[in-house]
């Protein structure tokens, strides 16, 4: 099970709550920017978010499900920007990362990498093998980010966990977790 809240460096990461809808959906929506390299982050309703938010917050008390983060950053902890993943999907010991939306003013700062470093260093820490995450071909600074990150390994994939096909050519990397 995902930690509820850790720190690491300039980053607080924290479970989402219900309160935090309007933030998370202003901050997916600051980056409307990159949709033409990567679809998913075409204008989404903030009810879709809630939704996210409500599953999330559902699924906490299980030990294994959809974990869904807010990041933080500085002593007044501004909204960064969030996660979402899927624990055991598609295989036990794996973590599906789903999304992950940095607001551009936090963006090329240390936040991204900081988190992700951090999430792989959580994730062994709580028996995971593998992390991984799909990546749309047009979006080479995400490919150049995750490869930086140890995300190398390509793997075989047909679909989307999330309920939706973007109908974009992607690959999805994966990164071992040292277990």
């Amino acid at each position: 099970m995902l930690p509820s809240t850790w720190s690491e460096g300039q980053i607080v990461v924290r479970a989402v709550v219900a309160a935090q809808t309007p933030a998370l959906h202003a901050a997916v929506t600051e980056c409307v920017d990159i949709v033409g390299l990567d679809p998913t982050f075409a204008e989404v309703p903030e009810s879709e978010i809630g939704e996210l938010v409500e599953k999330s917050v559902a699924d906490e008390s299980q030990e294994r499900g959809f974990r869904m983060r807010s990041i933080h950053v500085g002593p007044a902890e501004e909204l960064a920007g969030y996660f979402h993943l899927m624990e055991d999907v598609p295989n036990a010991g794996d973590a599906w990362l789903s999304i992950l939306a940095i607001r551009p003013r936090f963006r090329r700062s240390g936040v991204g990498t900081t988190l992700i470093k951090s999430l792989k260093s959580v994730l062994a820490a709580q028996g995971f093998r593998f992390a991984l995450a799909r990546v749309y071909l047009a979006n080479v600074p995400a490919l150049q980010f995750w490869t930086r990150l140890g995300f190398t390994e390509i793997v075989p994939h047909r679909g989307d966990y999330i309920g939706h096909d973007l109908g974009k050519p992607c690959i999805v990397l994966r990164a071992s977790l040292g277990r």
